[in-house]
């Protein structure tokens, strides 16, 4: 992935986050925090912050949620708004 395509990914779950979008997405899933965060090999208080907005997302793993957050949205028919 080149830069301005990892800067676009950021800015997009950057708004979902901030939105509560991703939130909604992964809940309508039925897709826990824990399970979420394992899945993007990071801890489950980092992904709870990202959600909440109290940390910006960064790097690999914060566009891994985002790439699990649009393979969720696709199975539930949630539109991933950003």
């Amino acid at each position: 992935m080149d830069v301005i395509s990892q800067v676009e990914a950021l800015a997009r779950l950057r708004v979902m986050c901030s939105t509560g979008n991703a939130t909604r997405v992964r809940t309508a899933a039925r897709v826990t925090v824990p399970e979420a965060a394992r899945a993007c090999g990071t801890h489950r208080a980092t992904l709870y912050r990202w959600e909440r907005g109290t940390v910006r997302p960064t790097g690999a793993e914060a566009i891994a949620y985002l790439r699990l957050l649009e393979r969720l949205a696709a199975i539930t028919g949630e539109v991933p708004v950003a």
